[in-house]
């Protein structure tokens, strides 16, 4: 029987809101700790040596999960509700293969570009380096993975558009957007982006996100924003 666990988290990440909204959202908050790892980061590399996060620890059962995909189905398996848990990680086998690759085209390859341009942008002496780091990640966001995306939205309001709720797919792709929002994709390019902002505002209004999480969007377009 689950007691109590601890998830390792970097603040302001996709993937920590990720978890963080489905703690919440399956009664959980009483039973999981979340931990800073810049407030504990011996703690962590002590029990997470390869350092990634977020990482669950049940000390009782001494059991470790990292990635956020497993971390968040686990989540979802805890919870009381098996109701929540077929919305948002699909019943047919169908529904759940296509969750599980917008989850994965997220974690992996649209957030690699994101965040690298979101690191380099932190940088105050940011130098020839990281202005192609930036250049080559935004050339790949902009021709490929927001178009894929975009071309996916205009055809309903969700990433599986048979149904007709989101899913955690949706949650997830919106936070990594989020994160965009708030640090290079202002007012001009979102303006320009009806689909996808139809979409954000949808999921950012669900039950899921209303009033518990209120991110501040740039007002301005990033110097490289096309």
């Amino acid at each position: 029987m689950f007691n109590s666990a601890v998830i390792y988290y970097f603040p302001g990440s996709p993937r920590y809101q990720l978890v963080n909204t489905l703690v919440e959202h399956c009664g959980l908050s009483d039973k999981i700790t979340f931990k800073d790892i810049n407030k504990c980061k011996p703690e962590f590399v002590k029990l997470f040596p390869e350092q990634k996060i977020p990482a669950f620890y049940e000390k009782e059962d001494d059991f470790k999960l990292t990635e956020v995909i497993a971390i968040s189905y686990y989540l979802l398996s805890l919870g009381q509700d098996n109701q929540k848990e077929n919305v948002l990680a699909g019943v047919k086998n169908k529904d759940k293969a296509t969750i599980l690759r917008w989850m994965s085209f997220f974690n992996q390859e649209f957030m690699k570009s994101a965040t690298a341009i979101f690191y380099a942008l932190q940088r105050e002496d940011a130098d020839e380096d990281e202005t192609d780091v930036i250049a080559e990640n935004y050339e790949r966001l902009s021709e490929v993975l927001i178009p894929e995306v975009e071309e996916q939205l205009k055809k309903k309001n969700n990433f599986l558009s048979y149904l007709d709720h989101i899913t955690l797919c949706d949650i997830f792709g919106a936070l990594v957007f989020s994160l965009m929002f708030q640090a290079y994709l202002g007012k001009e390019w979102r303006s320009a982006h009806p689909a996808i902002m139809k979409w954000y505002n949808t999921v950012l209004n669900s039950e899921y996100l209303k009033g518990s999480y209120s991110p501040e969007l740039l007002e301005k377009d990033a110097f490289f924003v096309k």
